[in-house]
């Protein structure tokens, strides 16, 4: 009986179903936490955390992400979505004059990260937000000083894969300056799960859906002066993304003839009505090299209290672009290196019923994405054939090992 086919394969639908009930019961315990709380979010850092996003991907695929993974932006949506990063990576973006009253503004995202073996992904990341530069008088008209206001998110990321489902938390630091002796800090958490499921693989079509949900600052934080403190938004979000991939271009036999994917969000706030919404987009990518996307937003904002000049609905299309070049498949692996620049260029958002939008904002992001093989081979003089995994930290120890022998 132990050697019948029915008997292996209810045993792999058990493993299956194992699966999916523990991805289940995490999904649960998601809501459960994410069950609406007491409390008053007043839009306190909103223009760190929803007038615009760090990467240019994002915005242009209508500014969701909590379904997409192997990016180092997961971190802002979805820590869980580092989870599948392979190698190292190093990511930066830069949007300049992000506040329409502020033109000296700027938004800029750098961070890095790496794989630790079979164990998951670190990464650090750095969200800054500055003001532009002001000077301090006195009343003798005098400068007194010359500073930045702006606020600073810091992230320490981890995510690890645990077979049924990818898991990631977020410790992040935030410090606000706002003024000459307004300094301040707090520390929050997010947590992250991502479920993919392969619908096709093998052969020449791929097909990947994907079932993610995040919950930003889960410790309902808060900052501000003691006493005096402002809660930070709880934001809960929960998307699905699907993915098709064709390969076997006769032109470049390493490169998939085309990737398509597309996703939809939701986003809600646990202290606050306002800015809930739905997201959706998608991206085209052509030979790995030459990437399309596309988006549309709805969210529901605060009209302060002027429901007949001010909006109580933001809404609108986003679109950009991207190159990406792919060194490691180009060259057979040979240089362990891709690259991919994103673009977005939109219209910035108008807040009121009147009037028109106040030009546009353009955003840049670089990413730069080390592509190992699965295992290298040292030519030594003690040992001709010493196969070792290749993960970022294995491959210092690798050349260290050829390099002593």
């Amino acid at each position: 009986m132990l050697d019948s086919p029915w008997f292996f394969f209810l045993g792999d639908i058990r493993k299956v179903l194992r699966k999916e009930v523990l991805f289940g019961l995490v999904l649960l315990g998601f809501l459960l936490v994410a069950y609406p709380a007491l409390g008053g979010y007043n839009g306190v850092l909103g223009e760190l955390f929803f007038h615009h996003l760090p990467s240019a991907r994002a915005e242009a695929m209508g500014r969701g992400y909590v379904a997409i993974d192997g990016d180092l932006f997961a971190n802002f949506y979805n820590p869980a979505g580092l989870a599948s990063a392979r190698g190292a990576l190093v990511t930066g973006s830069y949007l300049p004059s992000p506040l329409l009253l502020l033109k000296k503004s700027s938004l800029s995202f750098i961070g890095g990260g790496f794989q630790i073996g079979d164990y998951g992904v670190v990464a650090l990341s750095r969200c800054h937000l500055s003001f532009g530069r002001r000077l301090l008088w006195n009343f003798d008209h005098q400068r007194i000083e010359e500073f930045t206001p702006g606020v600073s998110m810091y992230a320490l990321t981890m995510a690890t894969d645990l077979e049924s489902f990818l898991f990631g938390v977020n410790l992040k630091l935030i410090h606000r300056r706002y003024g000459f002796d307004d300094n301040t800090n707090t520390g929050l958490m997010d947590l992250g799960i991502l479920r993919n499921f392969s619908l096709q693989e093998g052969g020449k079509i791929q097909q990947v859906a994907t079932v993610g949900v995040s919950l930003f600052n889960f410790t309902y934080s808060s900052i501000g002066p003691s006493g005096n403190e402002d809660e930070l938004p709880v934001i809960f979000r929960l998307g699905g993304s699907y993915r098709i991939s064709l390969f076997g271009c006769s032109v470049l036999e390493n490169l998939e003839t085309f990737d398509a994917l597309c996703h939809i969000e939701y986003q809600k706030l646990l202290n606050s009505k306002y800015e809930k919404g739905i997201k959706m987009g998608g991206e085209f990518t052509l030979l790995e090299l030459l990437i399309v996307r596309y988006g549309y937003y709805r969210r529901r904002i605060d009209d302060l209290g002027h429901p007949q000049a001010n909006k109580s609905l933001l809404s609108g299309n986003t679109y950009g672009f991207g190159v990406r070049i792919p060194l490691s498949q180009l060259s057979g692996s040979k240089i362990p290196l891709d690259l991919r620049f994103d673009m977005v260029r939109l219209p910035q958002p108008s807040y009121v019923k009147t009037g028109t939008t106040e030009g546009k904002f353009s955003q840049y992001t670089l990413n730069l994405i080390t592509q190992a093989t699965k295992e290298i081979t040292c030519h030594c003089e003690r040992n001709e054939n010493l196969k070792i995994p290749n993960t970022c930290l294995e491959l210092w120890i690798a050349s260290s090992l050829c390099s002593s022998q």
